[in-house]
């Protein structure tokens, strides 16, 4: 029973994580495809192959028969003539005709074709292909690694600013997804902080106050708080606002404090006594509280919202890899609260559990930070190979080929290494929440 949970989840995940995939190659896709470069395949899912299909072009003859067409018929007076015994004045009928010879026609014609694996590959069209490994996709474009830079369909023999369109398009694609999702989430009802500032034209259900974070090793942690718990009510008092919620406990420093909490269906009752925190510089249980609803605008405001939650959403994913960054650069570590696959996956689990709509707002924010990992200038990335784009641009000629593919399979093999690495801290972090995960998806 457990075993079928969790390969619930992971069909989920795999799920949300091709669509998002798919939505970005399909931008590299589209505008090779509009500039005129050969695309050689668009896979969903990596290879092997399973199976393709492309559309075959040709040319078809039709044979057009030969005709005859009475274009006039007329009467002639005809004067006599006695060599060929006419009398005079007799009247004769003439008829002109047209005659059309035979013609063959000549027209274009297509026709889908199916395939197999990876054999009858058709060297002239594009094969849409269904892969082995159902995760993400890809697409090939012809000459993306520097050959045929005499072929005029090829990748490499264009200008650069079609290149960077090719290339920056797969992050744009992810950036409009994440706005696609926000905008119908918007208009359904999304779960936003929400506080005096909202606005009029909002519709609020479902208002709670919300742990939204709880610090490491402080009371509430012991407690067993948990972030995305609702608080029903503290010393059986209820509150309508986060703010008169945390003057509340910090009027009752030094005492112990009773929580009631609802944690999915379950109503959880913990008590909890303020210490002297260094991080508070204060004595504090170590919560952060706020207070959410589902926020719902009409369909003409919720896509501007969802462009506006798109852009501070990717603000703030930003500042988060600039303090990633900053973090192994100078202190040579890497946060814990860093999640890789499983860690996804699991927090995958836990949106689903909560419903389609946080679900929804989850696979946005995957949407941003694929976009902004993307854009990263990092060999075997978007950002990297348009970082080369760069340097040709102030060089006046290309880096060397087999030079820049080296450098992007060390790019690729780092990711690897890295994606190993984060896996591994994932499994140690998020071993005791799979089982919760999943049972919280069904529902058990």
């Amino acid at each position: 029973m457990l075993f079928r949970l969790m390969i619930l989840t992971i069909l989920l995940f795999l799920l949300v994580l091709s669509l998002l995939v798919f939505f970005h190659e399909l931008g590299h896709f589209a505008t090779a495809k509009k500039l005129g470069m050969k695309v050689d395949e668009f896979g969903f899912g990596f290879p092997p192959r399973a199976f393709g299909f492309f559309k075959e072009k040709f040319e078809e003859k039709k044979l057009v028969k030969e005709t005859e067409e009475i274009l006039v018929e007329d009467e002639v007076v005809e004067p006599f003539d006695a060599a060929q015994g006419l009398r005079e004045d007799e009247v004769l009928k003439e008829t002109i005709t047209d005659v059309i010879q035979d013609t063959v026609e000549v027209r274009q014609v297509s026709r889908w074709r199916f395939v197999w694996g990876s054999k009858d590959e058709h060297p002239n069209q594009t094969i849409y292909s269904i892969n082995w490994i159902p995760v993400g996709g890809f697409v090939k474009i012809h000459g993306e690694s520097g050959e045929e830079k005499e072929d005029s369909t090829s990748f490499s023999n264009r200008p650069i600013w079609q290149r960077f369109i090719v290339l920056i398009a797969g992050v744009v694609m992810n950036f409009l997804f994440a706005v696609a999702l926000l905008s119908v989430g918007f208009a359904l009802g999304l779960p936003t902080v929400v506080d005096e500032s909202v606005s009029t034209s909002a519709r609020l259900t479902d208002e709670k106050i919300q742990v939204m974070s709880v610090a490491p090793e402080s009371p509430a942690a012991r407690a067993g708080i948990e972030s995305a718990d609702e608080i029903l009510s503290i010393d059986d008092k209820i509150f309508t606002s986060s703010t008169e919620a945390r003057d509340y406990i910090k009027s009752q420093e030094g005492n112990e404090v009773k929580f009631l909490l609802k944690r999915g269906d379950d109503s959880i009752t913990v008590s909890v006594t303020a210490e002297l925190l260094p991080t508070y510089n204060e004595k504090a249980i170590g919560v952060g509280l706020v207070k959410t609803a589902l926020v719902s605008f009409p369909w003409y405001l919720a896509v501007f919202k969802g462009f506006e939650a798109t852009f501070v959403f990717t603000w703030e994913v930003l500042k988060a890899f600039g303090n990633l960054l900053w973090n192994l650069v100078v202190h040579q570590s890497v946060a814990m609260d860093l999640a890789g696959p499983v860690g996804i996956a699991v927090m995958t689990g836990e949106a689903a559990g909560l419903g389609f709509i946080y679900l929804l707002q989850f696979a946005a924010i995957l949407s941003i930070n694929l976009a902004v990992v993307n854009i990263l200038p990092f060999p075997a990335l978007d950002g990297g190979r348009i970082l080369f784009l760069i340097v040709e641009k102030i060089r006046g000629r290309a880096i060397n080929e087999k030079m820049e593919i080296l450098m992007h399979n060390l790019g690729f093999a780092i990711l690897l290494l890295l994606v190993a690495f984060v896996t591994y801290r994932d499994l140690a972090k998020f071993g005791g929440r799979i089982v919760g995960a999943v049972r919280n998806l069904v529902g058990v």
